[in-house]
């Protein structure tokens, strides 16, 4: 089927454990799709995508019983077709209770 969503991909994957719940972690991944889309252009997509997460967290620290922690992620599209390229930022921030 032309232009058909199928694609063979590689991915790598890199983490860091440190104390205090840090935890930092990067993957990326390379796809290569079957055939092309004709509407957006006669090759076929090829994408990068890259991914870095960083977490921190105290579960020691608590206000009114919870933890806080706050998390960064990053990720970013690289592709052949320019309607797929993106780039993000993501910041969020977690009130967590544990048992």
């Amino acid at each position: 089927m032309p232009g058909a969503a199928r694609s063979a991909a590689t991915s790598g994957r890199a983490s860091l454990y440190l104390p205090s719940l840090t935890i930092c972690s990067a993957t990326m991944t390379w796809s290569r799709y079957d055939a092309p889309q004709p509407v957006f252009s006669s090759e076929r997509r090829r994408d990068w995508r890259y991914q870095a997460r960083a977490y921190a967290g105290l579960r020691q620290f608590r206000v009114a019983g919870f933890s806080p922690s706050i998390e960064y992620t990053y990720m970013k599209v690289d592709s052949n077709y320019d309607l797929y390229r993106s780039d993000r930022h993501r910041f969020q921030f977690k009130l967590a209770r544990y048992f």
